[in-house]
């Protein structure tokens, strides 16, 4: 990968899962193999198997 300038991400999560703390979107410009660390905290609110798509 190349440098990224101005990327975006953006995380997606289902109904039953709520974030409690952090941003959903994060903002930024990468380098080349440069490492991020983007931290949200979250809660299931309702059992089963769900999926988080960013």
């Amino acid at each position: 990968m190349d440098d990224a300038p101005n990327m975006t991400i953006k995380i997606f999560l289902p109904d039953e899962i709520e974030l409690l703390e952090g941003n959903l979107v994060w903002n930024g410009d990468l380098k080349k193999d440069e490492k991020i660390e983007h931290k949200i905290s979250i809660k299931v609110v309702k059992e089963g198997e769900k999926r988080i798509r960013a």
